[in-house]
């Protein structure tokens, strides 16, 4: 887009929100008939202007550039939703769920308002694996959830004007159960293994992949055989999330694993085990983990480094590293320890986990 075009474009938006700019959405309702003929960028900016006023800052550049040609606006990195008036967050829910009836598939914001809109594959088609979890995500946090196993999307819908999470949830629609069964089957199917951490509750039959699976995801799997049958921890990491797990019961009496349970145990510490040569010696293939999720990634690149002795500062690494018999810290940690297939591995690791941490900070869900 040329650089007159899109000043033109923004000026001819400046003038179209002018009397949005003098509307005061702290204490007046916005009336369904003033939104009569306008499109889903009109709503989304109307939305902005809102929100701009109390200094929200935006990912999605569409609202946001507009935002910073506005002389009053003055963005606020300390924003919270909890700034916003009952009649704010009234007037936001009108807009939101103008512009998800008008739209033919979904976006990250909309889902609250598809209780009876069935979801089609072909209308996520191009989402990410990250994107269609948290889909699934916002139709369970509109009735509550409040997702104390998964931190990462607790963070996210933390910082949802909606979000209000309760130890009992309402009632789902038909259509939403089905909604939340889909987005769940697609989100896994790309991920080609065939099981992964908290899928154990009913075991593989046969030959099963493994393939794009982190050392960490073969642990937890491993663990989660034990973790089912009612095993006590002490490692606090494994500790920390197997009681946030709602299946988790742990039992004062150990019982071993038998028959399928202890031969898939031994299975993934074989793949484990052949995980960390392929880790120390052969190049990964860039293919095998698109999908993965920036916090796997971040604690498969540590364990390259882990490997050597590396002392970690960040807590969730440190504690993790600590509860793994083979770790031994060192004083004097240097890069050099590193083979050059090591640091490849590394800086591939890294770049997709920038590319991951990148898309998600990019998710906008209201």
């Amino acid at each position: 887009m040329g650089v007159v075009l899109a000043a033109w474009i923004i000026a001819h938006r400046q003038d179209a929100l002018e009397r949005w700019v003098k509307f005061d959405f702290r204490t007046e309702l916005i009336r369904p008939a003033e939104l009569q003929g306008q499109g889903v960028q009109d709503l989304m900016l109307i939305r902005g202007v809102l929100c701009g006023k109390r200094g929200r800052v935006f990912r999605n550049p569409a609202i946001q550039e507009v935002l910073n040609s506005l002389s009053w606006y003055k963005g606020d990195p300390d924003y919270s939703p909890s700034r916003l008036s009952a009649t704010e967050v009234k007037n936001l829910d009108l807009l939101r769920s103008k512009e998800a009836s008008l739209r033919p598939a979904p976006v990250l914001g909309d889902l609250r308002w598809w209780t009876n809109r069935r979801i089609t594959q072909d209308s996520v088609a191009d989402a990410s694996a990250d994107e269609l979890r948290l889909m699934r995500a916002e139709i369970l946090a509109a009735h509550g959830a409040e997702f104390k196993a998964e931190p990462d999307i607790r963070a996210y819908l933390d910082e949802r004007y909606w979000y209000r999470p309760s130890a009992t949830t309402t009632p789902f629609t038909k259509t939403e159960e089905e909604n939340v069964r889909s987005l769940a089957e697609w989100a896994r199917a790309k991920r080609p293994a065939t099981v992964l951490p908290g899928e154990l509750s009913t075991l593989p039959r046969g030959p099963i992949k493994l393939k794009g699976t982190t050392l960490r995801e073969l642990r937890l799997m491993r663990n989660e055989l034990f973790a089912r049958n009612g095993h006590v921890f002490s490692a606090e990491w494994l500790k920390a999330h197997f009681s946030a797990q709602e299946w988790y019961c742990p039992m004062g009496e150990e019982r071993p694993l038998t028959g399928p349970a202890a031969a898939l145990a031994v299975t993934l510490a074989e793949e484990e085990s052949k995980r960390l040569k392929e880790l120390q010696t052969t190049n990964l293939a860039l293919d095998d983990w698109r999908e993965v999720s920036a916090t796997e990634l971040k604690f498969f690149r540590a364990e390259i480094e882990a490997r050597k002795g590396k002392r970690f500062a960040v807590p969730a690494l440190r504690t993790y590293f600590e509860g793994q018999s083979w770790y031994k810290p060192i004083d004097v940690y240097s890069d050099d320890l590193l083979s050059p297939v090591e640091k490849a591995n590394r800086s591939l690791l890294f770049d997709l986990e920038g590319q991951a941490a990148a898309k998600w900070e990019r998710f906008e869900g209201d």
